[in-house]
């Protein structure tokens, strides 16, 4: 079988995994390793000899498949069996065959444990610059749980538990990883196979299996991993785990998926496959509160400081193969950087989508209050002028009946309140335009953010130009040996790495003014919104307040004139009557007064068929609103 990938170690050597694998290259090294190795021992052969170089690599429609070669020392077992031969390569080799003890498919378990932790962190375990002479006493001092050990310039012995703070790895990947490591990393054979009654093979299938969730939080400028077990508690725990990394509120959290949707449970139990195959990031954090978008030094800059200062003070002091490691250090450190700080025009262009998604349903609002605070001005129109002629006549009447007529003052006591709802009315309508006002400023912010490069979500090609550069400086400054190219390198990387703080701090400073923009029409957007339900509640109210009013006070006309109708008074005419009444006895009365109703019915229909004439003339100046809105929507989303 032919394989045109080469081997696991060519892959390590370049200078982009200077410090190990990308976490999805991670998973598929050890899927497919741990898959070929338990193949081996379920046919009871033992490989003894498991290292990068007898990893190769076959491109399957474009997906990297990792197979083990080189049988050469292998050897058949069962379930009793013992070997006692001495074979493989040293610094690959398990504990108990430096001793030249008997040997089970345990020795594979342990190579296993040492290529993992090479393609996770770019070295070996076990003080990887040190002659055998050093790191074999340094492997059998360890303690149960040490997954890496060194020896301190005064010649004492470090252990730890944990894997470096330089891998790819995430949070939560890198801390199961390390429980994994240090199983089988046991200088016991027999504690190196088994945990907890499974074997490592189905330890580590556990692991690959567990579902994870990649979030970028824009304001810590840092990519936080959770994983999750029960979907009922996916968005629970999501949430109570960002706040553990961020000291952001559950209430403050607003989680955006890349088109710009608030996140929920469906979404990231359909998606997070995908994205944990590839590696990349699922949701963007936006901190939405008052404090949001604070400008704070992210971690990754105090790294690249770090890196610089290290390379400008110590590099005279430094032996050859340490000043490699601090380059590879350095080039991990910008790769990372970089690739965290592109995350940076993904995540603004997921808010302002998630901002742009809500303005055709505030523009519908919008319409529609426009249209109900037309039609209760009209309304309020056609009840005050009929409150007014009610009035008028009521007057007129009182002054035909003379002294001996009933009290008419507590009926224009309770009549005079339409005043108020004709104050009401014209608040409501200042409102409504207020909020049109707002409405039209906050696309303006939003148009003017699509303009940017950020707002098309486009990377920037200047950060991913500084990392090539840098990891050519890294590649070149590997075959150099003498003290002047050293000197020269490590000024360079410095250059280069100043470069990229100076370009990341021009595009926070552009980008921020923007971001807080966002984040105040995010919070205006939402107080325009309770504005316009708030509106709509108070304009229904006003409209059935005018109603109830209106029918009130021609009931207590009505009750008027039952109650005249019972009793006979003398009729005193009227200046307006004079042509009408002369003449006339209290039955006259009567039907002059049964007449004014009918003329006032006829104004109230004329008034009612004028404002319905206002109406549609509302109506087509909202059909026009909308369809300028529309425009403006349709030019938004064009930039």
């Amino acid at each position: 079988e032919y394989c045109s990938g080469g081997n696991l170690r060519k892959v390590l050597q370049r200078p982009e995994n200077s410090c190990g694998l990308h976490e999805r290259d991670v998973r598929c090294v050890l899927r497919d390793v741990t898959a070929g190795l338990r193949y081996l021992h379920s046919n009871h052969i033992i490989h003894r000899d498991l290292k990068p170089e007898n990893i190769v690599i076959k491109e399957v429609d474009g997906k990297a498949i990792y197979k083990i070669i080189d049988l050469g020392y292998a050897k058949e077992f069962d379930q009793s069996s013992l070997c006692n031969s001495f074979v493989g390569t040293l610094q690959y080799l398990a504990p108990e065959l430096f001793e030249k003890k008997p040997h089970t498919r345990a020795v594979d378990i342990w190579s296993l444990g040492v290529l993992a932790f090479e393609t996770i962190t770019g070295q070996r375990p076990f003080s990887p610059t040190a002659s055998p002479a050093q790191w074999i006493p340094l492997v059998h001092n360890k303690k149960s749980g040490d997954i890496r050990g060194d020896i301190a310039p005064n010649g004492e012995r470090c252990y730890w538990k944990t894997l470096p703070s330089e891998t790819c790895l995430t949070s939560v990947f890198k801390k199961d990883i390390e429980k994994w490591l240090q199983i089988l990393l046991e200088t016991q054979p027999e504690q190196r196979s088994c945990h907890c009654g499974l074997t490592v093979f189905e330890l580590l299938e556990k692991l690959l299996a567990q579902p994870t969730v990649h979030v970028f939080c824009i304001g810590a400028m840092s990519v936080v991993s959770v994983a999750f077990n029960s979907e009922e508690l996916i968005m629970d725990s999501l949430s109570l785990a960002l706040k553990d990394a961020t000291d952001l509120a559950p209430a403050d959290q607003l989680l955006l998926t890349e088109s710009g949707v608030v996140a929920d449970v469906n979404y990231i139990r359909d998606h997070y496959k995908r994205f944990q195959e590839s590696g990349e990031v699922m949701l963007y954090l936006i901190d939405t509160s008052d404090e949001g978008h604070k400008e704070e030094e992210s971690l990754w800059i105090q790294q690249l400081h770090y890196c610089t200062t290290r390379l400008s003070d110590n590099r005279t002091y430094l032996k050859s193969i340490e000043i490699r490691r601090e380059w590879a250090v350095a080039a991990y450190t910008v790769r990372q950087s970089v690739h965290t700080f592109q995350n940076v025009p993904r995540a603004f262009r997921s808010f302002q989508a998630h901002l742009s998604s809500k303005i055709p349903a505030l523009q519908k609002a919008l319409s529609s209050i426009h249209v109900d605070v037309h039609k209760l001005t009209a309304m309020m129109k056609v009840v005050h002028e009929s409150y007014t002629t009610d009035v008028e006549f009521l007057q007129d009447w009182k002054r035909s009946q003379g002294e001996s007529s009933v009290d008419t003052a507590s009926l224009l006591e309770q009549w005079c309140v339409v005043d108020e709802f004709f104050s009401d009315v014209y608040d409501q309508r200042k409102k409504v335009e207020y909020c049109f006002n707002k409405f039209n400023k906050l696309c303006t912010i939003l148009e003017e953010s699509q303009r940017t490069p950020y707002g098309q979500g486009t990377l920037l090609k200047i950060l991913d130009d500084i990392m090539a550069r840098m990891l050519q400086l890294y590649e070149k400054g590997k075959q150099k040996r003498d003290y002047g190219s050293v000197s020269t390198t490590c000024m360079e990387m410095c250059g280069t790495i100043q470069e990229l703080d100076q370009e990341q701090e021009r595009v926070m400073k552009h980008v921020s003014p923007y971001m807080r923009s966002m984040l105040g029409v995010y919070h205006e957007l939402g107080n325009l919104h309770y504005s316009i339900k708030k509106l709509s509640y108070r304009i229904v109210s006003i409209s059935q307040g005018l109603s109830t009013m209106q029918r009130q006070r021609q009931q207590s006309i009505w009750n008027l004139l039952r109650s005249e109708s019972t009793c006979v008074h003398p009729v005193v005419p009227s200046p307006r009557d004079q042509t009408l009444l002369s003449a006339v006895n209290c039955s006259t009365s009567w039907s002059s007064l049964c007449q004014q109703m009918d003329e006032q019915l006829k104004e109230s229909r004329a008034q009612r068929d004028e404002a319905d004439t206002v109406v549609e003339l509302v109506d087509a100046n909202i059909a026009k609103l909308e369809k300028e809105c529309c425009e403006l929507l349709k030019s938004m989303a064009t930039k």
